[in-house]
Parts: structure tokens; C-alpha cells; sequence
């Protein structure tokens, strides 16, 4: 569970992929609890909070560079 006071948005981005619209974005989390879940397997690999000293090794070159400047 993340309470609204909690999320930070960083960033925001809009791409066009096969004449459709997409809006991203990306937000630094203060504190959560729980377990969240996965809705799209088929899309994504795995789903979790991480440190950011210590993400996965296929986060996505773009996230990695948002996160930089954070």
C-alpha cells in the first residue's frame, strides 16, 4: 500500500508508437507496504520495489537514466 503523501512524481514523458499515444510516468515512493502484483506477465518480467542501489539487471536503460538524476 502507498499513501498519496508518499509519491514524488519525477517525470513525465509522451511517446507515439503505431499511431497511438502513450503517457509514462515515473514517481519516487517515500515508504509502501504490501505486495503488488504483476497484472501484465505477458509485458513485463517481474514486478517489485527496489533501492536504487541495488535494481535488477534488465532495468530499462531509460529508467536508468531517470533515476540518475534523481
Amino acid at each position: 500500500m502507498i499513501k498519496p503523501e508518499d509519491l514524488q512524481q519525477f517525470h513525465k514523458d509522451t511517446t507515439e508508437t503505431n499511431n497511438r499515444m502513450f503517457e509514462n510516468y515515473y514517481f519516487k515512493v517515500a515508504h509502501c507496504t504490501g505486495t503488488i502484483t504483476n497484472n501484465e506477465p505477458t509485458r513485463h518480467s517481474d514486478l517489485g520495489w527496489y533501492s536504487i542501489s541495488n535494481l535488477p539487471n534488465d532495468t530499462m536503460p531509460l529508467v536508468l537514466d531517470l533515476l540518475s538524476k534523481l
